[in-house]
């Protein structure tokens, strides 16, 4: 049976889309004998290509959110400093493989450093005024801004 007879108006157009596609898609897979291509990428049942780019997930944590968490991890150990700084050694190895991971950009890296800095060089009595400094924890906040200018 030849499906071309189909061809024409009316009830003979479904065959004849069929022929096409059957051709079209015989036709491209003899093409493609060895090559590493997909047909119909947008397949969802079908494989998916190792090569794809990585997407940015989309729930990737800002600049508030990583100061949030050292802010909270400071404040439930407001009392006890020594505990709070070990913390916050586990915090900066967690910054480093963010960063490593191109999750953590370098800026927002810098300032959560030199926060880390602050905290676990100042002495216990010095503590609580990095805690109740509301500057110290804005996003953008610098080192050179400490200093008072007199």
């Amino acid at each position: 049976m030849n499906l071309s007879t189909y061809r024409g108006d009316g009830d003979g157009f479904v065959p004849w889309l069929v022929e096409c596609l059957l051709v079209f898609h015989l036709h491209a897979k003899d093409e493609n004998v060895g090559a590493k291509t997909h047909l119909m990428g947008w397949w969802p049942f079908g494989k998916k290509s190792p090569t794809r780019h990585r997407i940015d997930d989309p729930l990737r944590k800002d600049t508030r959110q990583w100061l949030s968490e050292l802010r909270d991890v400071c404040e439930m150990n407001f009392d006890n400093p020594e505990g709070a700084r070990r913390e916050i050694r586990q915090m900066q190895v967690n910054w480093h493989q963010a960063y490593a991971e191109g999750t953590l950009p370098e800026y927002n890296r810098e300032g959560l450093e030199s926060r880390a800095y602050r905290l676990l060089a100042c002495a216990d009595d010095e503590w609580m005024e990095w805690l109740d400094n509301e500057e110290f924890w804005k996003p953008g906040w610098r080192p050179d801004q400490s200093v008072n200018e007199d």
